[in-house]
């Protein structure tokens, strides 16, 4: 992913960032389910994915979204994004492990101590996959 080199206090309404996460591997999915318990089969156990009504394994919604920490981090700095940062998701599709996401992001409101940005995870057939609103306070 590449990283972003922005000042959170320069930002305006309608400015975009866009990063690109490359696909993930079994293995990553394995771990992240076991570390966090969304270790079910449809995400862990690609022969009874192949059964499933997706006819594959799923990547873990929470793994999807976890780049856009990454871009949130870099924008308003670490610390401010984890203690003052929020977002909303809505999952709105699947993602198989063959699949790179896009993550776009667009600022959508500048406040004297609060930004708020739009996102969306888009993967290369341009299928939303998660669309969402983060929050960020920061100081003057």
């Amino acid at each position: 992913m590449a990283m972003l080199n922005i000042n959170p206090h320069k930002l305006a309404v309608g400015d975009k960032v866009k990063t690109n996460c490359d696909a993930l591997v079994q293995d990553k999915l394995n771990r992240f389910g076991n570390m966090l318990g969304t270790n079910g089969k449809i995400h862990t156990d690609p022969e009874f994915a192949k059964t499933a009504p997706a006819g594959d394994v799923l990547v873990q919604g929470m793994l999807v979204l976890a780049p856009l920490h990454s871009v949130f981090c870099t924008l308003f700095g670490e610390d401010v994004w984890l203690t003052h940062g929020a977002m909303e998701c809505k999952l709105i599709g699947a993602t198989h492990p063959s699949e790179a996401i896009t993550y776009d992001v667009e600022i959508t409101a500048v406040e004297p101590n609060r930004v708020t940005l739009d996102y969306s995870c888009i993967k290369a057939n341009d299928t939303k996959v998660a669309v969402g609103t983060a929050t960020v306070g920061i100081e003057g």
